[in-house]
């Protein structure tokens, strides 16, 4: 567990999905030098969590949600489940 309170892998794509306004899975998976696949299922979870969300811009693609809105929101459905 890391100190955002996601597991090594969500955080590391949660912190690249950040330094760009959109991304598509493969492009993230690219980026991170990591299998498509894996990133997909972690791309998932992390939009089940509030912190990714899909792009209203680009069809097929999710950005992320800023740390000041997500966070807060991710601890709080943790505190309660």
């Amino acid at each position: 567990m890391s100190g955002l309170g996601l597991d090594n892998e969500a955080e590391a794509v949660y912190q690249v999905a950040l330094r760009r306004p959109r991304w598509r899975v493969a492009e993230l998976a690219r980026q991170l030098e990591r299998p498509e696949v894996i990133v997909g299922a972690v791309v998932d979870r992390l939009r089940s969590d509030g912190l990714l969300v899909a792009s209203a811009d680009e069809n097929g693609a999710v950005r992320a949600v800023d740390p000041c809105l997500a966070l807060p929101a991710l601890a709080a459905s943790r505190v309660w489940a």
